[in-house]
């Protein structure tokens, strides 16, 4: 497995690096191997991975599709975190394509689950945009409230980079 989980972490440089074709590339090869393998953690982890990568070339479609995936196997096996995660993201390709009612509704499960299991991190990206979210719809108000939440999050783990989901 290590083989796989190597491909997936290498994948995650290459698209922060905007090198987004290998990062595709070891994406898949760490998916192939991990289902060869028989492990659906790492098999979800990939395809979450993928989707962010579509997500960050603006194919919200192939984003979207990779998320869904890797969803089913997060609920299978039973991963909070990762179907908080999903949840957030899925929620962001809605939030991009001005589908904020079905972005809300995302976000909202999403944050549920990730309070729930302590993600900090995750909670307070997911914060962030529903601030997004709350400001494009021009609802001032809710988009400080939740921008501070988010700010609150981030703060109390030391989060002073920039992440992606």
């Amino acid at each position: 497995m290590g083989e796989a989980w190597s491909l997936n972490d290498l994948a995650v440089a290459l698209t922060m690096t905007h090198r987004f074709d290998e990062a595709i590339g070891h994406l898949k090869q760490a998916m192939t191997r991990c289902r060869e393998l028989g492990d659906t953690p790492g098999r979800s982890k990939a395809m979450g991975n993928l989707g962010n990568t579509y997500l960050q070339l603006g194919r919200f479609d192939k984003a979207a599709e990779y998320i869904r995936r890797s969803l089913v196997l997060d609920r299978a096996y039973g991963s909070a975190w990762g179907e908080g995660l999903a949840l957030a993201r899925l929620g962001d390709i809605h939030q991009r394509l001005g589908r904020f009612d079905e972005a809300i509704d995302h976000l909202e499960r999403s944050l549920t689950i990730l309070r729930a299991g302590g993600n900090r991190w995750g909670e307070g990206v997911t914060l962030d945009i529903l601030g997004t979210i709350h400001h494009r719809l021009h609802r001032h108000d809710d988009a400080i409230r939740y921008y501070r939440q988010a700010l609150g999050a981030l703060r109390d783990i030391d989060c002073t980079k920039q992440h992606q989901l």
